[in-house]
């Protein structure tokens, strides 16, 4: 299991950070200012995005090799980070 979806495993990562007077990351704190959600949530969404663009960060090098129904399907994917959303967000905070 991811440990960016194990519940125990967030609750003490945001605790901890708390405790040691961390600032929540910058993609964090946007969620929670515009899309008013609290700070575990805020980190899911967070952690879920920026796996999705650990993906789509690998393909692209190799974007040309892909069959032409795969880029099509990629390059959709990819529109997300343009338009609203938490995807943005998070994008535009990194």
């Amino acid at each position: 299991m991811d440990k960016a979806d194990d519940e125990e495993f967030r609750r003490a990562f945001l605790k901890a950070n708390a405790v040691l007077g961390a600032q929540p990351f910058p993609a964090v704190a946007a969620l929670m200012e515009q899309a008013a959600v609290t700070e575990e949530t805020a980190f899911r969404l967070m952690s879920t995005e920026l796996s999705w663009w650990n993906f789509r960060v690998q393909v692209i090098p190799y974007i040309d090799e892909l069959p032409p129904m795969e880029r099509t399907f990629f390059e959709r994917g990819c529109r997300i980070y343009g338009q609203p959303g938490v995807a943005r967000v998070v994008y535009e905070a990194m």
